[in-house]
C-alpha cells in the first residue's frame, strides 16, 4: 500500500511532471516583462541547468515534446520553425545520423502560461495532465479531450452524488491528438488496472462519384505513412492507385488513398483493410486509481469554485491561442472521433461503464 496522500495523487495525475514544470518555468522567466515574446530556446536551457541541474538536450527535448500538437491535445510551448512531424521523429528514433532541425525561439502559449500561474496558486487549478496524459513522453497515462474533462469534471463538482458510470460517460474515450480511433481494453483502463489500447487511422470514402476511392486519415503519430502505404500494398492486386495526399494548408494532415481494383467488392475488401493488423498501433495504459475516483478526488481537494473556474480558464487559454499547426487543428475540431455525424468504417469505442 502507497503512502501517497490524496493531495499528492491528484497532482501528480492532473498537473505536470517536474522535469516539465522545470522547463515552462525557465521559460517563463526568461521572457519575464516581454509581452507574447519569442526568446532564444539557448537562454531557456541555461536558465533550466542554473536552476534545476537538468541537461540542455533532455530539457530541449522536453520543450520540443510540449510544442508538437502531433504529441499533446494542448501545447504549452510554441515554436519559430519546425518542431516535426511523426514520419520524421519515429520513422527515426535510434539513427545517430538523423538530426531534427532545431528552432531557436520559442515561448510559451496562453495554455502554458496559465499553467505556470496555476503552479504559483495565482490561478485556479487546471487538469492538463488529464487532457495530455503522458504518453506523448513514453507514459502509460492516456489523453482526453478538453470538452469530455469539463464535462465529467462539472457534473461531480456540482452534484457530488453523480454515479461513477455518468462521470465516465461524460468524460468520452481516450482522444489522442488527430483524432485517430480508440479501442481495446478500456473498461480495465478506467478501473484503474493496466490495459491495452488499439489505434487505428479512419477509413473512409472519398466522394469522387466512383465509390471505388478511400482515403486513410486520422492516423495515429506512431504509425508511419510509410507503413500504411505498405499495410495497403499488401492487399495488391485488389488495392490499386496507392496515393499520399497529404496537404497541411487543407487541413487533413497526413492522409493515403486508395482504390478498390474494377470488379472487386469494395464492403469486403475494407473488411479487410480494417483487419490489417499494421493499420493499427497498440499502447498499454493504466491510471493509478479508477478514473470516477480520480475526479472525484480532484474536486474533493481543490474545492467546487476552483475547479469551475480553472476549467474556464483552461477553455478560454485553448480558444485565445493561435494553433501552432493549421493542420491537425483543423482535423480536430472537423473530424472528432464522437461526431454522430460521421460514419467510420471502424467503429470508436464506448466507454464502459465503470
Amino acid at each position: 500500500m502507497s503512502d501517497i496522500s490524496d493531495l499528492e495523487l491528484v497532482n501528480a495525475f492532473f498537473g505536470l511532471g517536474s522535469i516539465e514544470l522545470g522547463a515552462l518555468v525557465s521559460l517563463e522567466k526568461v521572457a519575464a516583462g516581454i509581452d507574447r515574446p519569442v526568446v532564444p530556446a539557448r537562454l531557456v536551457l541555461d536558465s533550466c541547468a542554473e536552476e534545476f541541474g537538468y541537461g540542455h538536450n533532455y530539457v530541449y527535448e522536453v520543450l520540443l515534446d510540449l510544442a508538437r500538437d502531433w504529441q499533446v491535445n494542448l501545447p504549452l510551448v510554441y515554436f519559430e520553425g519546425s518542431v516535426g512531424n511523426p514520419d520524421d521523429f519515429f520513422g527515426n528514433v535510434g539513427n545517430p545520423d538523423y538530426l531534427l532541425p532545431s528552432p531557436s525561439k520559442c515561448r510559451l502559449t496562453r495554455v502554458g502560461e496559465l499553467v505556470c500561474r496555476a503552479q504559483r496558486m495565482e490561478s485556479p487549478p487546471v487538469p492538463i495532465g488529464l487532457v495530455n496524459g503522458t504518453m506523448y513522453c513514453g507514459g502509460v497515462r492516456p489523453p482526453f479531450d478538453l470538452d469530455g474533462v469539463r464535462r465529467s469534471l462539472t457534473l461531480v463538482a456540482t452534484n457530488k452524488a453523480t454515479e461513477d458510470r455518468v462521470i465516465i460517460s461524460a468524460l468520452g474515450n481516450v482522444a489522442f491528438p488527430g483524432g485517430c480511433l480508440v479501442q481495446g481494453e478500456l473498461a480495465k483502463m478506467f478501473k484503474g488496472e493496466l490495459g491495452e489500447l488499439i489505434l487505428a487511422p479512419h477509413i473512409d470514402p472519398v466522394p469522387d462519384g466512383s465509390s471505388r476511392k478511400w482515403a486513410v486519415s486520422h492516423i495515429p503519430a506512431l504509425l508511419r505513412t510509410e507503413a500504411v502505404e505498405g499495410a495497403l500494398s499488401s492487399l495488391k492486386p485488389d488495392v490499386v492507385r496507392i496515393r499520399e495526399e497529404s496537404a497541411d494548408n487543407l487541413g487533413i494532415a497526413r492522409r493515403v488513398t486508395f482504390a478498390a481494383r474494377r470488379g472487386c467488392d469494395s464492403s469486403e475488401l475494407i473488411a479487410r483493410v480494417t483487419r490489417l493488423e499494421a493499420l493499427s498501433v497498440r499502447m498499454p495504459a493504466k491510471l493509478p486509481r479508477p478514473m470516477a475516483s480520480m475526479i472525484r478526488i480532484w474536486v474533493k481537494e481543490k474545492g467546487t469554485a476552483d475547479v469551475l473556474a480553472g476549467l474556464d480558464a483552461l477553455a478560454s487559454a485553448s480558444a485565445e491561442e493561435p494553433a501552432p499547426s493549421p493542420s491537425f487543428s483543423l482535423l480536430r475540431r472537423d473530424h472528432d472521433t464522437r461526431d454522430a455525424s460521421r460514419t467510420p468504417t471502424a467503429p470508436t469505442a464506448t466507454p464502459p461503464d465503470p
